[in-house]
């Protein structure tokens, strides 16, 4: 259970750049899955934007989970 709004600060980032990148897109995912969840779509394509503009995040490296 997340409460939201979620602040974004509280992501810990890892050692590895590349798996760094795929955890915080992840992160955001779910977080815009939440919001889907309870009909605030706008607050989630939010999310899901924010994911796919993450550096580090490659797109031969999962990101057509986003899209």
């Amino acid at each position: 259970r997340i409460e939201l709004p979620f602040d974004e600060t509280k992501i810990q980032d890892v050692e590895n750049p590349a798996l760094s990148a795929r955890a915080n897109a992840l992160t955001l995912i779910v977080i815009g899955l939440a919001y889907d969840s309870i009909d605030k779509p706008e607050q989630s394509i939010a999310y899901y934007q924010k994911a796919d503009e993450l550096q580090g995040w490659l797109p031969n490296a999962g990101k057509e989970v986003v899209h």
